[in-house]
């Protein structure tokens, strides 16, 4: 299973008004890969309040391969719990530079002026 006993706060969360930041694991060997296409497949076609189709942006999660430590696998490595202050955006890094720095354009798009 998933360490964070699928909290939604891992997986998906709204970035502005009618756009979802969404997880995604292409790693078909972990627990996250059919949930995050399942929830993929939910938020594309839902609608916010207003009746709006959400925006769903694509976050991918680092490589397990290229973070873990001391042989741990019971850690959950996601982007989503980034916090937004005024002014800025605190991102964790996990190690993996390729998918580290794809989350900071991600979430630097997300919100101009404070990533």
């Amino acid at each position: 299973g998933e360490v964070t006993d699928g909290h939604v706060d891992f997986y998906a969360r709204f970035a502005a008004p009618a756009v979802v930041v969404a997880a995604w694991d292409d790693d078909p060997e972990s627990f996250d890969y059919s949930v995050t296409r399942e929830h993929w497949a939910i938020l594309e076609a839902s609608t916010d309040a207003d009746g709006r189709l959400l925006q769903v942006v694509k976050l991918p999660a680092p490589s397990y391969d290229r973070i873990r430590r001391g042989g741990s696998t019971d850690m959950a490595a996601g982007y989503l719990n980034y916090y937004v202050g005024n002014g800025f955006v605190l991102l964790p890094e996990f190690g993996d530079r390729d998918a580290d720095e794809h989350a900071q354009r991600v979430v630097g798009d997300l919100y101009p002026g404070r990533a």
